[in-house]
C-alpha cells in the first residue's frame, strides 16, 4: 500500500513526493480611516466632475434671452478684404468714446460703436440677440446706444434682424428715411 500512497510519475520520478501544504486563509484587510475619508473625496470628486459635464453638455448652445430693450452687442465674425495695394491699407475701422482700433475677428462691439469699412474691406457682424448685418465697403455704421438702433452714414448694409418677443422695434436711419423692423 506504501507504494501506491506515494507515487512519482515523469522526469522527478527519481525524486521523493512532496508534501503540498495549503495555505491559510488569509485575514480581510481592515481599511484604516484616512483611506476611506481619501475614497469619500474621490468619489465625490468623481461625483461632481460628471455632474459639471453633465450640465455643460446641456447648456451648451443655449443663450440667455437677450434684453429686449438692450442696445445692440456683438462680436465681428468675418474681415474680408480685396487684393490691392497693402500700403494705402485701411481695412476696418472701430471708433469709441474717442479712441480708434482696427477692426479684427472677434472685436467686441457695443453701444455707440462707429464701423467703417475702407473701399476693399467688408465685414459681417452677429449681435447677441442673433441679428446679424454684413458691411459693405466703403461704408461707415453707428450703433444705438438705446435700443436697437443703428444709424447708416454711408454705404450698404445687408440686416438679418432676430424678432424678439415683446421688444420695441428694431430702427435703422439712413440719409434717406428711417426703416423700422417690426417683426414677422
Amino acid at each position: 500500500m506504501e507504494k501506491n500512497a506515494e507515487k512519482n510519475v515523469g522526469k522527478n520520478a527519481d525524486k521523493p513526493a512532496e508534501h503540498v501544504t495549503q495555505k491559510p486563509a488569509s485575514k480581510k484587510r481592515s481599511v484604516s480611516t484616512s483611506q476611506k475619508r481619501n475614497l469619500s473625496i474621490a468619489a465625490v470628486a468623481f461625483v461632481s466632475i460628471a455632474a459639471s459635464v453633465t450640465i455643460g453638455y446641456r447648456a451648451a448652445g443655449r443663450v440667455a434671452a437677450p434684453n429686449p430693450n438692450a442696445s445692440w452687442h456683438g462680436k465681428i465674425q468675418v474681415v474680408s478684404r480685396a487684393p490691392g495695394s497693402e500700403a494705402a491699407k485701411k481695412g476696418l475701422t472701430l471708433k469709441n468714446a474717442g479712441s480708434s482700433t482696427a477692426g479684427v475677428e472677434g472685436a467686441e462691439i457695443g453701444a455707440g460703436t462707429e464701423i467703417e469699412t475702407d473701399a476693399r474691406t467688408r465685414a459681417r457682424i452677429n449681435f447677441d440677440d442673433g441679428t446679424s448685418i454684413a458691411i459693405d465697403r466703403g461704408t461707415r455704421i453707428k450703433i444705438g446706444a438705446v435700443g436697437r438702433t443703428m444709424q447708416l452714414e454711408e454705404g450698404q448694409i445687408i440686416a438679418d434682424v432676430a424678432h424678439i418677443e415683446g421688444a420695441a422695434a428694431a430702427k435703422l436711419t439712413t440719409p434717406n428715411g428711417d426703416v423700422a423692423v417690426l417683426g414677422t
